[in-house]
């Protein structure tokens, strides 16, 4: 008999499982993080367990299988994917199933799901349960009319809450004790006709915490059994051994010792051993260290795994291999041996076509709300696509983001260098003298202006909208029957104003509404009395609409003023969003400075949601991401005035409603056949006279 899976098989392995009849032996193998997809991705670990159930088609074989598939559907349950992916994972297991059952007898073992291990954005420790009890359920029901045998003593384990009963647990409040162990064994013996029993008669060792499980594993899959007292004599020669070896296997032959400089631990391409054994021997006091950064490693793997997914069904596509990604990765342009072979490969990764590209960025999620995907190299790259195409200013600033100091992995050096002093003196040559064609017209802009007692700030904000300069404004102000001087300034600009009224209404986001819908302007946007526009904003935003058809939408950096309106704070980072992310973190959108087309308005309901008094723009934002994108231009174009008497001081109420309507927009966004759901586009620069998208 072979049991094998992942940490819950650990129960089994260190207390010795045997058969009653001749004490025969069952072997009982640990093979990491596995899930379904492994066997079909080239993962070793998928391929060790076919190799050993082919290798005993006589023997029951049981296979662990289910936890880390689990972790994905909550992922996609965070991205609101759950539907399909639920379905995606059902159709693989029920063809690995198939295959594995035609290598002989077959069980499958479930296991209880850990809820409070898992952090997901919008997804709570009782959906993860539910999330699992659904897949399982699916996958017993077909099991049963398929003869795959399954082996889950849930009735006996479980508690009412869907956990695991606390004294079936071990020390570690994570894996399964002995007791429950005995459960598993029982209907395993039901179902084979084999009794099982634990051969150890010591007492059983139980992790007192994750880390020492994680070394208990490591151990008992090197064959060393844990021993509380007692050295760990040939553990370094052994693991040292076994992680080259999975080196090789993956075709780098890449010297590893214990005297290596560190440069990082983490997951290779995916095998998440090396992860787990790394933290295991540094839990001990040891110090296992590799000459390559394998988180980045990890990294090219899944890069170069699209790229071959992307050329499924067609010929093989020229361009960048696994090599190129590590040279270019590895490079030190310093070296001038290896300075020539390393550009070669930069030049092959530039030379992805831009359809590919696109998908490239879609695939690995690279933007995001702060624009720090971690990774430095990731940036670095997609700076040779911006080049590749002569779009010099995107290239700089995408490998100035890569290199930033905040970045987890940024990526500096000689590398970085010589891109940017090249890229540098190109951009200077594209940008001499040349004819440009004449400027596109400017659109109408309309700006509506709500007010109520902010006479003393109101001065400030239209003297910040009329130094524009814009020729093509329209400026609404609607008032609710302000008691101070607000009407007398409006009053001394009134020839600049195209509509304004004072009387009591239904409050500020009535007035909005009203003013957006009396307004009639291509380019819409409304701004707070008490708040101010900088300097170029109408500009800039004229600019970009008129020449770039593609942008509905368009905000830029956040920012905020004091009371006395002097600069208080300016966001580090240029926000980039999209649909998912905002529904799934909550990146809320600073209102100030966001402008729009009268077209995505009117698409959008053309209102404003005044049951909602202080997160009505959130819920508007929601309404425009299903069906345009947001984009972003890096400069500011409004600022906030932060000061005693504003509304957004409540945060917990604005946060209460932003809660709500977020729960809306998920279910909205998970019950569309098609979601609009495109990646966050990458930012707009605006340089001298070109707007570059």
């Amino acid at each position: 008999m072979i049991v094998v899976g992942n940490s819950n098989v650990n129960t089994f392995k260190q207390q010795g499982l045997v058969t009653l009849a001749g004490a025969e032996q069952v072997s009982v193998i640990w093979v990491g993080a596995l899930t379904a997809p492994d066997f079909y991705n080239g993962h070793p670990a998928g391929h060790k367990v076919r190799e050993l159930f082919a290798e005993h088609r006589d023997e029951w074989k049981f296979l662990s299988l289910g936890i880390h598939d689990i972790y994905d559907l909550c992922g996609a349950a965070s991205q609101f994917q759950l539907n399909n992916a639920l379905r995606a994972l059902q159709q693989l297991y029920e063809q690995l199933f198939t295959e594995l059952s035609r290598l002989g007898r077959f069980g499958w073992l479930v296991f209880p799901q850990p809820a409070h291990e898992l952090t997901f954005p919008g997804v709570s420790p009782d959906e993860v349960l539910q999330i699992a009890r659904t897949f399982n359920s699916h996958m017993k029901q077909w099991c049963a009319q398929a003869g795959v045998a399954v082996i889950d003593p849930a009735d006996r384990i479980l508690g009412e809450d869907g956990t695991p009963l606390p004294h079936l647990l071990q020390k570690d409040g994570i894996h399964l004790n002995v007791q429950a162990a005995r459960c598993y064994l029982d209907d395993i013996a039901q179902l084979t006709g084999i009794s099982l029993e634990f051969q150890s008669d010591t007492p059983p060792f139980e992790p007192a915490d994750e880390p020492e499980s994680f070394v208990s594993l490591l151990l008992n899959a090197l064959d060393m059994p844990h021993q509380r007292q007692g050295g760990l004599a040939g553990l370094e020669d052994r693991l040292l051994d076994f992680v080259a070896e999975l080196l090789r296997g993956k075709g780098l032959e890449l010297d590893i010792d214990a005297e290596t400089e560190l440069v990082d631990s983490g997951l290779l391409d995916s095998l998440n051993l090396v992860e787990t054994y790394t933290f295991a021997v540094n839990s001990i006091g040891m110090e296992i260290v590799y000459d390559v950064d394998l988180r980045t490693l990890d990294t090219v793997g899944k890069i170069c795994r699209f790229l071959e997914e992307q050329a499924q069904g067609g010929p093989e596509p020229e361009g960048p291999t696994f090599e190129d990604f590590i040279t270019s990765m590895r490079g030190d342009l310093a070296d001038p041996a290896r300075r020539e072979a390393i550009l070669a490969a930069d030049s092959r990764i530039a030379a992805l076509p831009q359809a590919r590209v696109q998908e490239f960025i879609r695939h690995f999620e690279v933007v995001s709300y702060s624009f720090n995907c971690n990774y430095g190299i990731i940036y670095f790259w997609l700076s040779f696509f911006a080049a590749q195409n002569r779009n010099y200013a995107t290239a700089l600033e995408l490998l100035k983001h890569g290199s930033r100091s905040d970045l987890v992995y940024p990526v500096r050096g000689e590398h970085v260098r010589y891109y940017r002093e090249r890229w540098e003196q190109l951009q200077e040559m594209t940008q001499s003298p040349a004819p440009r064609p004449a400027a596109p017209s400017r659109p109408r802009l309309s700006v509506v202006i709500p007010s109520y007692n902010y006479g003393h700030f109101l001065k400030d904000c239209l003297e910040s909208i009329l130094s524009q300069g814009y020729p093509n404004l329209e400026l609404i102000i609607l008032d609710g029957g302000s008691s101070d001087d607000t009407v007398e300034v409006i009053q001394r600009y009134e020839k600049h104003i195209d509509y304004w009224r004072s009387h009591k209404d239904a409050g500020q986001y009535a007035a909005i509404e009203e003013g957006l819908n009396r307004a009639s302007g291509e380019i819409m946007t409304w701004l707070n009395a008490d708040d101010m526009f900088h300097p170029g904003a109408f500009d800039a935003a004229g600019r970009i609409f008129a020449g770039c058809a593609e942008v509905e939408w368009l905000m830029g950096r956040p920012n905020s003023f004091d009371e006395q309106g002097r600069q208080k704070h300016i966001l580090s980072y240029l926000p980039l969003n999209s649909r998912a992310k905002y529904l799934a973190d909550q990146e809320f959108i600073q209102q100030e400075g966001v402008f729009w087309r009268r077209g995505l308005w009117e698409r959008s309901g053309a209102c404003i949601d005044k049951t909602l008094p202080l997160a009505a723009d959130l819920e508007l934002w929601a309404r425009f991401f299903r069906s345009a994108r947001l984009f972003s231009v890096d400069m500011m174009l409004a600022g906030f005035r932060d000061h005693p008497l504003q509304k957004s001081k409540d945060k917990a109420g604005y946060t209460a409603e932003a809660d709500r309507v977020l729960a809306r927009e998920r279910e909205l966004f998970a019950a569309e056949k098609t979601p609009f759901n495109p990646p966050a586009p990458l930012p707009i620069l605006i340089q001298g006279d070109r707007v570059i998208l």
